[in-house]
Order: structure tokens, then sequence, then C-alpha cells
């Protein structure tokens, strides 16, 4: 079993291992793991909490990136449509030297 992160942000398990996925866990299946021993159902729990936070703060760090990429992109284009709009009301964008004298 695979189990990773979609584009959009969801959990996917499969059986067939995900192509380009930056967040892939493998899990291994195996019949002798069964057991009654209560010591050893106790630490499979453990180790399940343990994993399920674990695949939670990946998720969680996942998406905080893509979102602070998103308030990137969303930045960057703010900028580039007011660097638009200046040039295409202005005939000309001068910058100013030193002494705040314009020049092309």
């Amino acid at each position: 079993m695979y189990k990773w992160i979609d584009a959009d942000g969801n959990v996917v398990y499969s059986d067939k291992k995900p192509v380009g996925s930056v967040f892939t866990q493998e899990f291994k299946h195996s019949s002798s793991d069964i057991s009654n021993d209560p010591d050893k159902n106790n630490l499979n729990s453990a180790t399940e909490k343990a994993s399920e936070q674990q695949n939670q703060e990946i998720t969680d760090a996942f998406l905080n990136d893509q979102l602070n990429r998103d308030e990137t992109i969303k930045k960057n284009c703010d900028i580039a449509k007011h660097n638009l709009e200046i040039l295409t009301i202005h005939d000309a964008v001068y910058l100013q030297d030193d002494t705040g004298n314009p020049y092309l």
C-alpha cells in the first residue's frame, strides 16, 4: 500500500506507487504481525498514533507551503498588474538620477 498527498491536499491510498509524488509512505502487510499479546497491541497502537501524528505534520507542512506559494504568486501578480498599468497609461517611463532629474 502507498499513501501520499495529491495536488489538492487530499490524502490518497493506493496499491500502486504514485508517480512524481513528494510525500510518499509505503506500507507492507504481513499476516505474521497479528497477535493477541496486549503489550504488542499497545505498541502497535502507540506506533499508529505516532505515524498518524507524523502524517498530519507532513500534511500541515505541505498545505502551509502551498498556501505560502499561493500568497507569493498573488503578490507577484498584483505587482505585474500594477507595472502593466503604469506602462499602459504613460507614454514613457522615466527614471530619476541622483539629483532627482528625470531621464529615459
